[in-house]
C-alpha cells in the first residue's frame, strides 16, 4: 500500500526548531511558495507546518492530508486548498492516531487590508482535537462547499479579520463559528447537524446573512 509523500521534499520548506502556539517544539518551515500535488497523496505531516509571511501553500484537488497528533499547521503567509465536488481535499488525523491539532491563522491588519488571505472550496475537515480547529487572528478566511465534521469543541473561531462562509455543513461538532470584531458573510444553505451551539458573533462591524438569520446570535454592535 502506498504510504504516500512527506513534506520534507518539498521546494521551499526547511526543517527547523520551532516553539509556537501549536505546542510543538520542532516543525517545518515553509518560506517560499510550495505545492501539494495528487502525486504526493496522501501527504504524511509528522511535524508541525509554519507557512511563513509571503509564502503561499497550494493544496491541489483530490489531495489527502494525514496530519499527527503534534502536528498542526500555521498559517503566517496564505493556505489555498482548492478543491472540487469531484475531487474534495481531505484534512484528517494519521492513522492510529486520536486527532490531529488543527489550523491556526496569524496576519496582520491595517484598516480593511489583510496581510494574509486563506481559501478553502470542496475540503472537509474531521478529527480535530483541539479546542478550536481552525483560529483566525486578523486574517481573510474563505470557506465554500466545505464538510466540517466529528470536531468536539469550536470549529471557526474568528477574531479581527474578514470571514466568508457558504454552502457548507456542520456535523457533529461542538459550536459551529465563534467570531469577534469582525467583519462577517454566512451566506447560502449552511447546514448545522448535531452542533451544540451554532453560531456565537460579537462585536461585529459588518454582517452579510443570507437565507439562514436563525442559525446566529449576535451580542454587540
Amino acid at each position: 500500500m502506498r504510504t504516500g509523500s512527506t513534506i520534507y521534499r518539498l521546494l521551499g520548506i526547511h526543517a527547523f526548531c520551532l516553539i509556537l502556539g501549536l505546542g510543538h517544539s520542532s516543525g517545518i518551515e515553509i518560506t517560499s511558495d510550495a505545492q501539494w500535488t495528487l502525486s504526493d497523496s496522501p501527504v504524511s505531516v509528522t511535524e508541525k507546518v509554519v507557512i511563513r509571511p509571503g509564502a503561499t501553500l497550494v493544496v491541489d484537488a483530490g489531495v489527502t492530508v494525514m496530519l499527527a497528533e503534534n502536528a498542526g499547521i500555521l498559517v503566517e503567509g496564505s493556505l489555498l486548498a482548492q478543491g472540487s465536488s469531484s475531487q474534495p481535499i481531505l484534512f484528517t488525523r494519521a492513522t492510529g492516531s486520536n486527532g490531529w491539532p488543527g489550523i491556526e491563522f496569524s496576519g496582520t491588519r491595517v484598516w480593511n487590508a489583510f496581510s494574509s488571505r486563506s481559501v478553502f472550496e470542496f475540503c472537509r475537515f474531521e478529527y480535530v482535537s483541539n479546542e478550536i480547529a481552525l483560529q483566525a487572528w486578523e486574517v481573510d478566511l474563505d470557506f465554500s462547499n466545505c464538510v466540517f465534521e466529528t470536531i468536539t469543541d469550536t470549529v471557526i473561531r474568528s477574531h479581527d479579520g474578514k470571514l466568508r462562509l457558504a454552502d457548507s455543513l456542520f456535523r457533529n461538532c461542538g459550536e459551529g463559528v465563534n467570531a469577534v470584531c469582525i467583519c462577517i458573510c454566512i451566506g447560502r444553505n449552511i447546514c448545522m447537524y448535531a452542533c451544540m451551539n451554532v453560531c456565537n458573533v460579537c462585536n461585529v462591524c459588518n454582517v452579510c446573512m443570507h437565507a439562514c438569520m436563525y442559525l446566529c446570535m449576535y451580542v454587540g454592535r
